[in-house]
């Protein structure tokens, strides 16, 4: 059985992840948070954080939106300018 031993290591082992969390860990957060916020409470505390998360979603399309909006414009007005100062205006003669 091999360990990943580093040289200055204070405590050499095997390393582990902090998000490797089992079915038994999260029953234990389970039960912790059902002890904090109470049985009545879980529904209402998981509305709100269904509705955050929806908030959060909407708000990041519609960054996207005018982030595109906004590179769209600069196109058209990049555009425009180079057509205004690449074709001389013509007098009549």
């Amino acid at each position: 059985m091999s360990r990943d031993v580093w040289p200055d290591d204070p405590a050499p082992g095997p390393r582990v992840s902090i998000t490797a969390m089992g079915v038994q860990e999260l029953g234990i957060i389970l039960v912790i948070v059902l002890l904090i916020f109470g049985g009545s409470q879980l529904p209402k505390l998981a509305r709100n954080l269904g509705q955050a998360q929806k908030e959060f979603k909407d708000g990041l399309s519609q960054g996207e939106a005018d982030a595109a909006k906004r590179a769209l414009d600069a196109k058209a007005t990049e555009a425009a300018t180079v057509a205004d100062t690449t074709i001389p205006p013509t007098t009549p003669t």
